[in-house]
C-alpha cells in the first residue's frame, strides 16, 4: 500500500490489515514540475534535516517493522492538457536526481541525520556521476563536428546532442512541401528536425511525441543560413542570422509566452527525406554549467 495521504488511508490501519506499506507521503515526497505546489525538490534540505521514513502522515512506525518497505518520492506531471508548458524529461531529470540522494540517505542510514545537509552535499560532490547515464546528452565540453554531404540522405552518425548547442545548416528547398508530407532535416534517438512540419512550418517533435513549430517556411529556391540554437529551456530557430517565427506546441491551444521548448539535437541521419539540397552543417556544443559527462559512456 502506497501510503500518500493520511485522509484515505492510515497506516496502522493499513498494516492491521496486513498491507505491507510504503510511506509515500504527498506533503513531504510529491513533486509536480513547474507547478507551485508539491515541490519536495524545492525542499530537500527540509527533508534531510526533519523528514523520517517511519512517520507517516502523523502516525510513528517502529523502524525495521517488517511491514514498513521504505518510502518513495512521487514526479506528477500535472501540468498537462490546456496547462501543460512544453517541458520533457530533460527539464525534471534534476528534480529526480537530486531527490534521490535525500531518499537514500534517510533510508539506508537512521531515521536521524548523522551529517548536516551541508555535509551530505560535500559528500555528494564528491560521487558527482551517475555510472552509465547521460541524461543531458552532453557531449565533451567545446566538441565540434562539421559535414558537408556528398548525397542524401547521408549518414552522420553521431549520438544526440544536448543543450548547449549551436546549429549551423546551409540549405536550399526546391519546391513548396506538399500539405500534409514531412520533410526531415536531422533524425536520430531523440526526434526529428523538419524543414516542413505537416503544414509545411519549419519544426520539431521531441521523442516523448511533443511537435513545436516555429510558424515559419523555409523559402522556395533560395539557399538560406538556418541556425538552431537550443539552451536548457528554449530553442530559438534563425534564418541568414535574424530570428525566425515564434515557436509554440502544435497539440495544444496555448501562446508561446512560458513555453519550455527545450531539444535534444538528433545527429544520426541526415536529409532522410528533405526535397533540396544541403551544401554544409556546422553543430558546436558547450555543456552547461552543473550537469558533467559520465567518463565511462561510450
Amino acid at each position: 500500500m502506497n501510503l500518500w495521504n493520511g485522509g484515505w488511508a492510515k497506516a496502522w490501519d493499513s498494516i492491521n490489515q496486513g498491507y505491507d506499506v510504503i510511506n509515500t507521503n504527498d506533503g513531504a515526497l510529491y513533486i509536480v514540475p513547474f507547478a507551485n505546489y508539491y515541490r519536495m525538490d524545492a525542499r530537500h534540505r527540509w527533508v534531510h534535516e526533519h523528514w523520517k521514513v517511519n512517520n507517516i502522515a502523523g502516525e510513528v512506525v517502529p523502524s525495521g517493522h517488517p511491514q514498513l518497505l521504505g518510502a518513495a518520492f512521487a514526479i506528477w506531471n500535472d501540468m498537462i492538457d490546456q496547462l501543460y508548458a512544453g517541458y520533457g524529461d530533460y527539464d525534471i531529470w534534476h528534480m529526480f536526481s537530486g531527490s534521490v540522494d535525500v531518499l537514500a540517505g534517510k533510508m539506508w542510514g537512521s531515521d536521524t541525520c548523522t551529517r548536516s545537509y551541508d555535509e551530505h552535499q560535500a559528500q555528494l560532490a564528491t560521487i558527482n556521476r551517475i555510472p552509465g547515464l547521460n541524461p543531458y546528452s552532453l557531449w565533451e565540453n567545446g566538441a565540434t563536428f562539421e559535414c558537408q554531404p556528398d548525397a542524401l540522405p547521408y549518414e552522420i552518425g553521431k549520438p544526440s546532442m544536448g543543450p548547449d548547442y549551436e546549429m549551423t545548416m546551409e540549405l536550399m528547398l526546391k519546391e513548396a512541401p506538399v500539405p500534409g508530407e514531412e520533410q526531415v532535416l536531422l533524425k536520430g534517438d531523440s526526434g526529428v528536425f523538419c524543414a516542413a512540419l505537416s503544414d509545411g512550418t519549419v519544426g520539431f517533435r521531441r521523442n516523448d511525441s511533443m511537435e513545436f513549430s516555429f510558424n515559419y517556411k523555409l523559402p522556395v529556391g533560395e539557399k538560406v543560413k538556418l541556425q538552431l540554437i537550443g539552451k536548457p529551456g528554449s530553442t530559438q530557430l534563425l534564418i541568414n542570422g535574424q530570428p525566425a517565427g515564434q515557436c509554440t506546441l502544435t497539440r495544444f491551444h496555448r501562446k508561446p509566452e512560458g513555453l519550455i521548448n527545450t531539444f535534444v539535437l538528433p545527429l544520426e541521419m541526415l536529409g532522410s527525406s528533405f526535397n533540396g539540397e544541403i551544401y554544409s552543417v556546422q553543430v558546436k556544443h558547450t555543456a552547461p554549467a552543473g550537469p558533467t559527462v559520465d567518463p565511462n559512456l561510450k
